[in-house]
């Protein structure tokens, strides 16, 4: 009897503690033609839930429901595969402005690890360990500009810009492709969706220019070396995956 209960006892200690949920006062944000309503919403182990004002029902979304979780520190978006038939099929996506509630690094960590589909994260962590390259950009949108520092890591490539909504950090299994258009231009294709197309781009304007390792040391990571271009092939790749640690901002030309 003794030496069940200290194996239950031992099963319950190595059992993986339960993170608390998150929970938030919102606004749902609805279409033009309906009225935003406010509620509440959890983030839990294995769910989100949203529960409206003066509803019986909350909706509910597992993790493996979600096509697309985006998080801002006031803001979220759920993409699903459910799709609505009075826009002609296209998905449905529920968007809330946080009320009340912190959003921090420990829930953008866990929603990384939990989410099946594409997350998407302006959360960036405080401390961090020091670029490969960093360079100051300017990153070009629709009438709203915004200015910050690309940095490039040896696991992913973040973006910690001024205003924070617009921060992003993305892992190399995200970028789907990368270009410099010119010397003071660089091009970024992630896996985050957008309204009206599949994929986002991001556009930068490089304020020094990027010396022509870094598009070796992207490269390497982002296709892998199988698929160098054989004219640019270097006669050895191990600098490149051996990059030093240390950060080095890029001189101009």
């Amino acid at each position: 009897m003794k030496k069940l209960i200290t194996i239950v006892a031992l099963a319950a200690f190595c059992m993986p503690i339960q993170a608390a949920d998150w929970k938030f006062k919102v606004q749902h944000i609805r279409t033009p033609l309906l009225r935003d309503q406010e509620g509440t919403l959890v983030i839990g182990a294995a769910d989100v839930q949203y529960q409206s004002k003066g509803e019986k029902q909350p909706l509910r979304w597992g993790f493996g429901d979600i096509q697309q979780f985006k998080l801002e520190p006031s803001y979220l978006e759920i993409l699903t595969y459910q799709d609505q038939k009075w826009r002609f099929g296209k998905d449905k996506i529920f968007r809330f402005k946080i009320l009340e509630g912190s959003v921090d690094t420990e829930l953008s960590h866990f929603l990384r690890q939990r989410i099946a589909g594409v997350f998407v994260t302006a959360i960036l962590p405080r401390d961090f360990e020091n670029p490969v390259y960093k360079v100051p950009v300017r990153h070009r949108l629709a009438g709203r500009d915004s200015q910050g520092m690309l940095e490039v890591y040896n696991d992913k490539v973040m973006y910690r810009s001024d205003s924070k909504q617009e921060s992003r950090i993305w892992t190399y299994q995200q970028i789907e492709s990368f270009a410099f258009p010119s010397l003071r231009e660089f091009e970024v294709v992630t896996d985050e969706k957008k309204f009206g197309g599949p994929t986002r781009t991001f556009r930068f304007q490089l304020k020094e220019v990027l010396p022509e390792s870094i598009y070796d040391y992207l490269w390497i990571r982002i296709y892998g070396s199988a698929y160098y271009p054989a004219e640019r092939r270097p006669s050895d790749l191990s600098p490149v995956d051996n990059a030093p640690a240390a950060s080095h901002s890029i001189t101009g030309d």
